[in-house]
């Protein structure tokens, strides 16, 4: 992995600094990204429906916010040699609702049992290529939270740019 030879080269080489940023799932203007816009897409068809629950946590940063932490490590002596997780950690009920209010549709509300849809994707992939897949129902019924508490700690600020807040401007691209 790039993480541990980055850290094994500054091991060797003492004046080799490193920060390490991995951000979430990037989202920005120029940045084309198929799971908004199938949720979008889904949205408008009356198809979409939650998987398992409705607590998702859905791990996108913003590119500005990606940018400012990158350029404000450069020299931040505290951030040499240290690892960050770059998220907004947003609830995807919040998300399907404000796209919803683009579309001036009334949000969905229809959440069917993971194992249940587990098995019908199985069942049909068998026959046909259907178009929701296993990796797309582990994302959707995510509720893992990414800390930022270091990040927090060290730049004395988080990412401010909210996927919820710039859906309208994503989806009308």
């Amino acid at each position: 992995m790039a993480d541990k030879f980055i850290i094994e080269t500054s091991q060797k080489y003492k004046e080799f600094y490193y920060t390490i940023f991995r951000p979430s799932i990037i989202f920005g203007p120029e940045f084309e990204n198929r799971t908004i816009k199938l949720m979008y897409k889904y949205i408008d068809k009356g198809f979409f429906f939650y998987i398992g629950h409705k607590k998702t946590i859905l791990p996108f940063v913003h590119i500005s916010d990606l940018v400012f932490f990158i350029v404000s490590s450069i020299n931040n002596f505290k951030a040499q040699n240290e690892i960050y997780n770059i998220t907004n950690n947003e609830k995807l009920s919040d998300v399907i609702e404000k796209i919803s209010d683009c579309l001036n549709r009334k949000p969905p509300t229809l959440c069917l049992n993971e194992k249940f849809v587990r098995f019908i994707v199985f069942t049909f992939s068998l026959f046909v290529n259907l178009p929701l897949k296993n990796s797309n129902i582990d994302f959707f019924v995510s509720k893992r939270i990414f800390s930022i508490e270091k990040l927090k700690k060290t730049y004395k600020s988080e990412p401010k740019i909210f996927l919820v807040n710039k859906i309208f401007e994503i989806i009308k691209k």
